[in-house]
């Protein structure tokens, strides 16, 4: 210590030096601390989905050993069709699959076709709101959405209970984008998908399950009956792609109808 004229300690030149140093420690750490914080967050969902998903139930206990492992569906990183009307047929990429299917003769019903609000599905526990979703610009790329936690609903596709695809899709394991479809792997044939408007509940029933490659947007195309098409990730992580190699496809055909009014 020093004595000042008034006869006062006061502390050395050497002190006096030492807060400005032990400040700027203290900013240089909680910058680190903030830049690892950042980094962590922005990898947190790659770094947790450096994983296989479970195959489907269906296709596992298929008789006829594994289903060829192609996938595909309207993903955050499958280019949209040029055409509307041809939404793609498969790519050469896209190999056969064995895929169990069951028979199921849609019932016709005197209720009119509605906008989904509500998908629901007993057998694996999914009871979700469901938004109207579409197409965006992301990086230059026109890409299908998905939105987060909860279902989305391809507005330019069927309506619930019309004849025609009625195409959803719905996160898997993103923990920051939710996973409303985390078991629709567990999904069998002849399973109920309730799919609700404003005024009905259309019944559909499982009718196949297949795997298909993210290139193949061939799931999306019309059909003449009423089908649900349910759609999430599916096969393994591919971090420099940011998506999964795979896409698991839930195709269901229209059986019922009641009216909730």
């Amino acid at each position: 210590m020093e004595r000042r004229p008034d006869g006062q300690e006061s502390p050395t030149r050497g002190s006096r030096r030492n807060w400005p140093r032990l400040i700027g420690d203290l900013l240089l750490i909680a910058g680190a601390v903030s830049l690892f914080l950042a980094g962590f967050a922005y990898f947190a969902d790659a770094s947790r989905a450096d994983m296989s998903l479970p195959r489907p139930v269906v296709l596992a206990n298929a008789t006829g050993g594994p289903a060829a492992e192609a996938a595909s569906s309207p993903s955050m990183s499958t280019s949209v069709p040029t055409s509307p009307a041809a939404t793609a047929a498969p790519t050469a990429a896209a190999a056969p699959t064995a895929t169990p299917t069951v028979a199921a003769a849609p019932t016709a019903t005197p209720f009119t076709g509605g906008v989904p609000v509500r998908i629901v599905i007993p057998s694996i526990g999914v009871n979700s709101m469901v938004q109207e979703i579409g197409t965006a610009w992301v990086n230059g790329q026109l890409i299908w959405q998905t939105i987060p936690f909860i279902v989305g609903h391809y507005r330019t596709s069927a309506q619930a209970g019309q004849n025609g695809n009625a195409i959803f899709a719905g996160h898997v394991t993103s923990e920051t984008l939710g996973n409303v479809f985390i078991n629709l792997y567990k999904i069998g044939l002849g399973d109920e998908v309730e799919i609700q408007t404003n005024d009905t509940i259309f019944t559909y029933t499982v009718t196949r399950v297949k795997l298909v490659l993210p290139t193949d947007t061939s799931v999306m195309n019309p059909t003449p009956d009423a089908t649900a098409t349910l759609i999430t990730c599916a096969g393994d992580w591919i971090p420099d792609q940011h998506q999964y190699s795979r896409r698991l496809i839930v195709t269901a055909k229209l059986m019922s109808a009641k009216s909730i009014k």
